[in-house]
């Protein structure tokens, strides 16, 4: 289950744009922006067969956002309310 957003609403991401070091800046459909940092998050956490691929820098850029949340092309996706409490203010 997903966790609410402030205001009790859920959290949709607009952008992403990749930084060095597997972070992302994320603006989301409010104007916030924030930062995640993969590496600390998701990497650190342990490999799968979803999450292995996105060490590569090259596979880890091909990231999108798709109704709100961010997908890589393996299927692998986080939920925008989820990067949104894993992540700080930019």
């Amino acid at each position: 289950m997903h966790r609410v957003g402030p205001g009790g609403k859920f959290r949709k991401i607009a952008a992403v744009e990749v930084e060095p070091d597997h972070r992302l800046l994320l603006t989301y459909d409010d104007g916030e922006v924030r930062r995640f940092d993969c590496k600390a998050t998701i990497l650190a956490a342990g490999t799968t067969e979803f999450t292995a691929p996105l060490a590569a820098v090259d596979f880890f850029q091909k990231v999108r956002v798709e109704r709100g949340n961010l997908v890589w092309p393996n299927g692998f996706d986080l939920h925008g309310n989820d990067v949104y409490h894993a992540s700080v203010q930019a």
